[in-house]
């Protein structure tokens, strides 16, 4: 069981490809670092978009004392723009293939000028909380307390 593909997708990636997100949302690694592990486990996957979510989003007032120019001026109201999405992903194991759907969302709205690059930002967001199902990239949300990879690497039941 030691090198099972779960195990495999489970292992914590190296703190280098780790960042700490801006926003203070804790810590994240690269959706094309997650789709890299993804193939290399798997070797292939399905993903598909399969909900796009919109919303309001309230306008952002400006802020005279902003180092920005889009602070000073302020973001108006956006209506009816993607604010997430839903993916799904399929997992090809050498067991049979297994299908898992994530929500993502797009963190700021107005950070892009249009729906194209907002769907973007929540597909990325999606497609890692998805594999995060079958344990890839799980240490992220569990600091402290995570312990899948060592019961599926044989390792006893990581309650150490």
């Amino acid at each position: 069981m030691a090198d099972s593909q779960l195990a495999r997708l489970a292992k914590p990636f190296p703190d280098k490809l780790i960042h700490n997100n801006p926003s203070g949302g804790g810590s994240y690694v690269k959706h094309s670092v997650v789709k890299q592990k993804l193939i290399a486990v798997t070797g292939a996957y399905d993903w598909a978009i399969v909900q796009v979510i919109r919303g309001r989003v309230a306008a952002i007032a400006p802020n005279p004392q902003s180092t920005s120019k889009r602070g000073k001026e302020g973001r108006p109201e956006l209506d009816d723009a993607v604010v997430g999405c839903v993916g799904r992903l399929t997992l090809h194991f050498d067991t049979g293939s297994r299908t898992c759907d994530g929500v993502g969302d797009c963190e700021e709205p107005h950070n892009w000028n249009h729906d194209g690059q907002r769907l973007k930002d929540a597909e990325s967001d999606a497609i890692k909380r998805a594999a995060s199902h079958f344990g890839a990239g799980l240490h992220l949300w569990a600091p402290g307390e995570f312990i899948l990879y060592d019961q599926l690497a044989g390792r006893g039941d990581g309650e150490s």
